[in-house]
């Protein structure tokens, strides 16, 4: 997941629903389909997210993170997705600037 594979990250799901993994098979195409996406391939990223869906109806409801809304990971940062998702929680910007260090215009600007 580290290296953005998608590749890489397609075998693993593979591998994952050969052993009867599911939940990291679908998780693992998951990052697979934003890694496509974010590459430049939509019709691959289509194509794992379908399998990502596929896989995760078989866990009987679970989400993770990694589950959740693949086209928004396509396109934010992993550090204005953690803004997006603690300005949801309700946190104020001055506690969302001191929790990811940054500056709290910098928060005003990127939300």
């Amino acid at each position: 997941m580290a290296s953005r594979d998608p590749i890489g990250l397609h075998s693993a799901s593979v591998t994952f629903e050969t052993m009867g993994a599911d939940l990291l098979a679908a998780e693992a195409a998951s990052e697979s389909a934003v890694a496509w996406r974010q590459a430049g391939d939509p019709r691959r990223a289509a194509a794992a997210a379908r399998l990502a869906a596929t896989l995760a109806e078989r866990c009987e409801g679970a989400t993770t993170p990694a589950l959740q809304a693949i086209e928004t990971r396509s396109f934010l940062t992993p550090t204005e997705r953690e803004m997006a998702l603690l300005a949801a929680a309700g946190h104020s910007n001055k506690r969302i600037a001191t929790e990811l260090h940054l500056a709290v215009r910098s928060v005003e600007n990127r939300l």
